[in-house]
């Protein structure tokens, strides 16, 4: 039986309180806004992976699967991956060990990553525009739901051999998702930026990216008060955090 995980209800209130915080006080920065942001940019392509959101449940796995995590899958080289992990890679077709992003991040990885997005566009863009004008993360993870339950897991199911054929699915698949979820995270901020004065609307993927990443470095006083004034509301968003993270590390 596979089913909706932990997960994924934690992914969705997650993105539920980012959408709260990320849609007020849109020209300031804080703390609380540079924490949401990043949230906001890593859990939207997390729920559009297949096994962030579900889990199987049999005599096997009586608890489930975390996600594909207790499940192998052995790779045409013969080593033996995790399931999970394989299909975080695509296939390991789309991220091995000759093509790995580094960080933080140089000149020559964010090319390479330009390079891999422009390509991505160009193959799936046209195919995911009206999809894409979805910002419910709820649709979302029950995209995701239904592609782990009739693309990810029939073939785990019959055989723990990662075929060429299967591979190739596994490849396509991932691409096509993490180019809706591209899209769907710059229709996300765009909504999010829509009620913004003149400079945050011109521009709100920029607007968001400069929350999520130089504020942790520039005012490290302010996030630190942030804590202090709210310890047990700190933790919990890492507790959600870390178990959203389960399946992933």
């Amino acid at each position: 039986m596979l089913n909706y995980t932990e997960n994924a209800v934690n992914s969705l209130e997650l993105m539920a309180q980012a959408s709260k915080i990320l849609s007020t006080n849109l020209m300031q920065n804080t703390a609380e806004r540079a924490l949401f942001a990043r949230y906001a940019v890593h859990v939207v392509g997390d729920i559009h992976q297949p096994l962030h959101s579900v889990a199987l449940y049999n005599r096997t796995y009586p608890s489930g699967d975390i996600g594909g995590n207790l499940e192998k899958i052995v790779l045409g080289n013969g080593t033996t991956s995790n399931f999970h992990s394989y299909w975080d890679a695509g296939a390991y077709i789309l991220q091995n060990d000759t093509w790995a992003i580094t960080r933080p991040m140089n000149l020559q990885n964010l090319t390479a990553l330009k390079d891999v997005a422009n390509q991505l566009i160009q193959q799936y863009g046209k195919d995911v525009e009206t999809l894409a004008k979805i910002i419910d993360p709820l649709v979302w993870a029950q995209e995701s739901f239904l592609i782990a339950q009739n693309t990810t897991y029939p073939h785990i199911l019959t055989s723990n051999q990662a075929t060429q054929a299967y591979n190739q699915q596994t490849y396509e698949t991932s691409k096509k998702r993490i180019t809706l979820a591209g899209y769907r995270l710059a229709n996300y901020v765009i909504d999010l930026y829509k009620n913004a004065p003149g400079r945050a609307q011109a521009a709100p993927v920029q607007g968001l990216v400069a929350e999520a990443v130089p504020m942790w470095r520039r005012d490290i006083p302010a996030i630190r008060n942030f804590l202090a004034e709210d310890s047990k509301k700190w933790r919990n968003y890492f507790r959600n955090f870390a178990r959203i993270n389960i399946s992933s590390e």
